[in-house]
């Protein structure tokens, strides 16, 4: 039995939505392109965990003073306009999605078909261009886990429907883009919009490693910013120390940090080389030689 609800019924009334309820799986189809003949399927969505855990308490090193292009000073009402633009989209996407605003895990027990453009697909992804190849015949991609909300932004974004895209974005959301872009290679698509969230990010300098400054490390990598993917490398390079310092669930970070990781240990042995060579050279050495050469008085 199909129930087919009113977009006004829903309060976001640019996106229509169609919900099946099925014998045992709830389906939801989220209209990107009304006319677009392919379908995103996304399974068990919010289940991949972008977030990270560090295992081994740090001495802080904090890097070379240098002027921080994160924290960006706004009037209170603009602050207010942004953040109530992000809360509204994320809650009615929660409404369209799960049934509600603020959904518990049994809510997103649902498939989420989002029906969208194979041009635009084509265009902005390699990854989803070969998917699409794959599956011509059935004309259906699918994905697990990805966070919903944040899926639909980046098509969103393919797409050029710049309304339904939030103008502002907080921490861990800008995280689950970041990680969604990544594996589907389509960061040049949304380099504009990644450019506009940097310039209106409002967030205190990351001043010290933790978990946010590896949060902040990925999501300027994926996106080339790289004044602030500097910084926080230089945290990094001071203060990790292997694999076993974090926990990085389904963030793919590693990669990233392997790198970082092979720079320390390659400085490290050229200051040790250079510490051995300075030894030896003061034990072969007689004396002073330049001092050698001043006569006595």
């Amino acid at each position: 039995m199909n129930v087919y609800l009113s977009p006004h019924s829903l309060i976001f009334n640019t996106l229509p939505t169609i919900i099946s309820l099925l014998s045992a799986t709830r389906s939801v189809t989220y209209e990107i392109d009304p006319q677009g003949a392919i379908e995103v399927i996304l399974q068990d969505p919010d289940t991949q965990n972008t977030s990270l855990t560090l295992t081994t308490p740090i001495q802080i090193h904090p890097p070379p003073q240098q002027p921080n292009a994160v924290k960006v000073k706004k009037g209170e009402e603009e602050q207010e306009q942004e953040q109530d633009d992000f809360s509204v989209k994320m809650r009615d996407l929660n409404t369209l999605f799960y049934g509600t605003s603020t959904p518990r895990r049994d809510d997103k027990e649902v498939q989420i078909r989002m029906r969208v453009s194979s041009h635009h697909l084509s265009l902005a992804s390699p990854i989803l261009s070969s998917l699409l190849q794959q599956s011509a015949e059935a004309n259906e991609i699918y994905l697990t886990g990805w966070d919903a909300k944040a899926l639909a932004t980046v098509l969103n974004v393919i797409h050029g429907r710049n309304a339904q895209v939030p103008r502002n974005v907080n921490f861990k959301f800008l995280t689950q883009v970041a990680a969604i872009v990544h594996h589907l290679k389509c960061a040049e698509a949304v380099q504009l919009l990644s450019a506009f969230w940097l310039s209106t990010l409002e967030s205190e300098a990351v001043t010290h490693f933790n978990s946010d400054c590896l949060l902040w490390l990925f999501s300027s990598w994926v996106f080339s910013w790289r004044k602030e993917f500097s910084h926080c490398a230089q945290l990094v390079l001071l203060n990790y120390r292997g694999p076993g310092m974090v926990v990085l669930n389904d963030l793919p970070l590693s990669e990233v940090l392997e790198k970082i990781d092979g720079m320390r240990i390659v400085l490290i042995k050229k200051v040790f080389t250079a510490l051995e060579n300075l030894e030896q050279t003061l034990s072969t050495e007689r004396g002073c030689p330049e001092a050698s050469c001043i006569p006595y008085v």
